[in-house]
């Protein structure tokens, strides 16, 4: 699925926003087992409310368009936490939240695969519009 505004980002990276020709990007760092695992996205508009909100699915699709974006997660659909993006950038876990295994209910060592994107506040109207939120790549784990 193309981006819906021509607006193709960079390698690795969602579709083109308003602030960024490239796209915002999601990745991952830590363990599956334990359970040490933290998504972080980069590359949005810094919006000092919440912005960010971290999906869960336990299927991908070829692609749905959504927003300025394209969606690759599916199945059943879990918002892991909604974050803040100051300075562009936001992550899931922070001190004080639940893990990802446990927000998401997927068991550490199971096998079991995840898959994972960021969407976004992009509220510049002229962009691509009418829509006010663009996403991220998408990610595979496997628990």
């Amino acid at each position: 699925m193309a981006c819906p505004c021509g607006n193709v980002g960079g390698a690795g990276r969602g579709c083109a926003n308003s602030v960024n020709a490239t796209g915002a990007r999601l990745t991952w760092s830590g363990a599956t087992n334990p359970d040490t695992l933290v998504l972080s996205s980069s590359g949005m508009p810094s919006v000092s409310s919440v912005a960010a909100i971290f999906l869960q699915g336990d299927q991908r699709t070829g692609g749905i368009v959504f927003g300025d974006g394209v969606r690759c997660v599916d199945g059943a659909l879990i918002r892991l936490g909604s974050k803040p993006t100051l300075g562009g950038s936001a992550s899931y876990p922070e001190v004080g939240n639940p893990s990802v295994s446990v927000r998401g209910g997927v068991v550490p060592g199971s096998a079991s695969t995840r898959f994972y994107q960021t969407y976004y506040r992009n509220a510049a109207a002229a962009f691509c519009p009418p829509a006010t939120y663009n996403i991220t790549n998408g990610l595979v784990v496997v628990w």
